[in-house]
C-alpha cells in the first residue's frame, strides 16, 4: 500500500455480480478501497471508478495491478486470443 517496496495479504477482495460485469472491490485495512471491472476479453481488470489510472503485467499466474501508489496482486492465468473471441 501506498509505495511499498513489499507485498503483504493484508487487503480483503469481495467479488460481486452486477448485472453483466464482475466487480472487484479490495479493501484495505485503514478503511480505503478501490473497485475494478474483471474483464471477459483477457486483459484482467480496469478501474471502475477513480481517478487514477490503473496499470497491469501479467507474468506466470499472477496479474500485478498498479492504481497511483497502491499495488495489488491477483492470481491469473494468460487468456489465449481464441477464448476471448468466444
Amino acid at each position: 500500500m501506498a509505495g511499498s517496496g513489499e507485498f503483504v495479504e493484508e487487503c480483503l477482495v469481495e467479488r460481486v455480480q452486477v448485472e453483466d460485469q464482475t466487480i472487484l472491490t479490495v479493501r484495505h485495512p485503514d478503511g480505503g478501497f478501490q473497485r475494478f471491472e474483471q474483464l471477459t476479453d483477457g486483459r484482467g481488470l480496469v478501474e471502475a471508478d477513480g481517478a487514477d489510472v490503473l496499470i497491469r503485467s501479467l507474468e506466470d499466474d499472477v496479474l500485478e495491478v498498479t492504481v497511483g501508489k497502491n499495488r495489488y496482486r491477483f492470481n491469473a492465468r494468460a487468456q489465449s486470443a481464441d477464448a476471448s473471441a468466444k
